[in-house]
């Protein structure tokens, strides 16, 4: 289970880091400033929780309460969620959140915290509770030749799990 995370962080890692040299020496050939282009790429907002298998209604229940908030919120694409479910005493679940541009996704940040200050709920509480690791990840979209070949996030997954072979 850690090496796939480890090779998928390092794949992920290597695609960025080439993918970001390639895209900032097209934007100088083009004379696209940094600042235009930062306002303008898509976020991807990763989350990696470790989830005892006794507390996967819980936590399932409030994840899908949040992914139902910030569906409506301005600026959200699209969202998905992934579960690895082959040790036995915990699953592996990853959301994932993709918003148009850095911006959309700090007001959505913004309105998360004023939602969840509303709502008296404490997610370092929960996660305490219920003893769930999470790990975190921030990613801008990468616009390289390479990445314009792919439709969608889930043609990105299949392909990276056909290199990987992973079921």
């Amino acid at each position: 289970m850690k090496t796939i995370y480890q090779t998928s962080t390092l794949f992920l890692f290597f695609v960025i880091s080439y993918t970001t040299v390639i895209a900032q020496n097209t934007d100088k050939q083009a004379g696209i400033s940094s600042p235009n282009k930062k306002s303008t790429m898509q976020v991807v907002f990763i989350d990696r929780f470790i989830v005892p298998t006794s507390a996967k209604a819980e936590f399932l229940e409030r994840a899908n309460h949040n992914r139902n908030f910030i569906r409506v919120l301005p600026g959200f694409i699209e969202d998905a969620a992934y579960e690895d479910t082959t040790a036995e005493s915990q699953l592996s679940i990853i959301t994932i959140a993709v918003w148009e541009n850095e911006a959309a996704f700090k007001k959505a940040k913004t309105a998360v915290a004023e939602e969840y200050k509303r709502e008296g709920f404490d997610p370092a509480a929960l996660m305490k509770r219920l003893n769930i690791q999470i790990e975190q990840e921030y990613l801008r979209k990468c616009r390289t030749r390479y990445y314009s070949d792919l439709r969608s996030f889930q043609n990105f997954v299949s392909l990276y799990r056909n290199v990987y072979a992973i079921n």
